[in-house]
């Protein structure tokens, strides 16, 4: 029975080396986790104040900011621009705040340069606190993918956006 066992042992090893080999049984590429860009290295113009409170007259993240922060005021874009190891469906994530004295704004999200549409990014509290905004799941291939977000309100904070591949 110990022979056996240790052929059908050293069977089994050969098999998943083979297989890893040949690339059957490979995750090369695939990502543990979300696939994170933060805002102050995403690529933004217009009327942006990095890490700062204007309301507050000191430069002072939001408490929990992975980071620095960007404050979008009333123009702008910003773009934040990823690689994508895998073909896959991926959950989309921008992580904001706003006021609530300031009301809920509306901001135009685009991705890969076509408008998903003018998204609600509902108040985060008084003071402002983090949240997710799900833009959705895409079907994205290998390569270069950006997620564009241009003022149609404006005055929303910015920590990071997210991308996911979804099983």
């Amino acid at each position: 029975m110990t022979t056996s066992r240790s052929i059908r042992t050293g069977a089994v090893a050969i098999a998943i080396l083979i297989a890893l080999l040949t690339g059957c049984a490979s995750d090369a590429g695939v990502t543990e986790g979300p696939i994170v860009v933060q805002a102050e290295d995403a690529e933004y113009s217009g009327e942006f104040v990095v890490n700062g409170d204007p309301d507050d007259g000191i430069a002072q993240p939001i408490p929990g900011a992975q980071g620095d922060m960007l404050y979008m005021l009333s123009e702008g874009e910003i773009t934040f621009v990823f690689d994508v190891p895998v073909a896959g469906d991926y959950l989309i994530k921008v992580v904001y705040a706003v006021p609530t004295s300031y009301g809920g704004k509306k901001q135009d999200v685009y991705v890969n340069d076509e408008l998903v549409g003018n998204l609600d990014f509902p108040a985060t509290g008084e003071p402002a606190e983090w949240a997710e905004k799900w833009v959705g799941i895409f079907t994205l291939e290998p390569g270069e993918f950006t997620i564009t977000i241009v003022k149609s309100w404006g005055y929303t904070w910015f920590d990071y956006a997210s991308i996911e591949l979804v099983e």
